[in-house]
């Protein structure tokens, strides 16, 4: 399927992909909502590789991976002396409990223990159904139907669409 018809679909809340199968190094629903803030409401969907890029190009470049990613912004936003702190703390309390056998907190030191979400809290998580071309192909007849029976005129974007759709 063309990309302009897939990213068409994306804006309708539909990530266009072949599920199932064998897919080599496949990417799980959690990776995209650590990295994207999306959620995927398929049980156990393998995603293909080649969707990071896509999500990347649509929802606007890469995504940095760093140390305290999945950490609150109270935490990220602290000044130096306060991460040196932090990182100290952590270490020591991670050696202790490791050299006891009991469970560290899930917490910052500096902070009262805050709920875990696998997306940064600025983020307002967004619910994507992965469709086979197959399906995404009736879905895009059904939406161009409505949009050619519209009484309104067509958006450049939705131009392009339909011109792609009927070309193909």
């Amino acid at each position: 399927m063309e990309r302009i018809l897939k990213s068409f679909l994306f804006t309708k809340g539909i990530l266009v992909c072949e599920v199932g199968g064998r897919i080599k190094d496949p990417v799980s629903p959690e990776t995209l909502e650590s990295r994207f803030g999306v959620i995927i409401p398929e049980e156990g969907a393998q995603l293909p590789p080649k969707i990071l890029p896509f999500m990347e190009a649509q929802l606007g470049g890469g995504h940095v991976d760093g140390f305290y990613q999945h950490f609150p912004a109270s935490v990220r936003q602290l000044p130096p002396h306060l991460l040196q702190y932090e990182q100290a703390s952590h270490y020591i309390e991670e050696a202790y409990c490791t050299a006891l056998q009991i469970e560290p907190t899930e917490h910052s030191a500096l902070e009262t223990e805050v709920e875990k979400v696998p997306f940064d809290e600025a983020t307002t998580p967004k619910m994507y159904r992965v469709l086979t071309e197959k399906e995404a192909k009736a879905v895009l007849e059904s939406i161009i139907e409505d949009m050619l029976s519209s009484p309104h005129p067509l958006s450049v974007m939705h131009h392009q669409v339909l011109k792609t759709f009927v070309h193909r």
